[in-house]
């Protein structure tokens, strides 16, 4: 969400009235028109805008007039909307297993970000330790996914979900840290 002020010069007393608020791309305005706020050689009022998709807006913000001075056009100001920085949540039950038991560890990876992000995770591991993987990608469904796995090599097991972003998020990632043991 972004503030949006529009000032309007008078000659002489500031002018009263209102001022309507338009744009050239997706987004929703909290109230389109705002009643203006006399100051001192000048009148001013602002709106709340919430761009619907990344790109670039036109914002413009148009006086209605009132009994001492006619209507006039703002000039638009272009507002450049970029995908939201999303962040990447892991979590995985148990943190431990023994190497070559058919006992299966649960990683759930959550992505919060604009709206439910879509796309894909995917994982990757380091470490000493070694898991099989149920797969190396899982497609989000309500901004969530996860993948099972199994203890093949003992010693620590860093697991990592890197959400690779949609055209309003941007990706991110998260580490767990698992124990593989004999």
């Amino acid at each position: 969400m972004v503030v949006c002020a529009a000032i309007v010069l008078g000659s002489g007393s500031p002018p009263t009235g209102q001022v309507l608020w338009l744009s050239n791309n997706s987004g929703t305005f909290k109230n389109m028109v705002c009643i203006l706020s006399q100051q001192v050689t000048y009148s001013t009022c602002s709106v709340k805008f919430t761009p619907a998709a990344v790109g670039s807006v036109a914002l413009t913000g148009g006086y209605l007039g009132s009994t001492k001075y006619a209507q006039s056009n703002g000039t638009s100001s272009s507002l450049t909307v970029t995908p939201y920085a999303a962040k990447t949540s892991l979590s995985c039950t148990p943190k431990s297993a023994v190497v070559g038991s058919s006992s299966v560890i649960t990683c759930h990876a959550r992505v919060a970000g604009f709206g439910f992000p879509t796309g894909i995770v995917s994982w990757s591991q380091s470490g000493k330790g070694s898991v099989s993987l149920s797969s190396t990608t899982c497609a989000l469904k309500l901004g969530a996914c996860s993948l099972t796995l199994m203890g093949t090599k003992a010693g620590k097991v860093y697991i990592t979900a890197s959400y690779l972003g949609d055209p309003e998020n941007q990706g991110s990632s998260k580490t767990a840290t698992l124990t593989i043991r004999t």
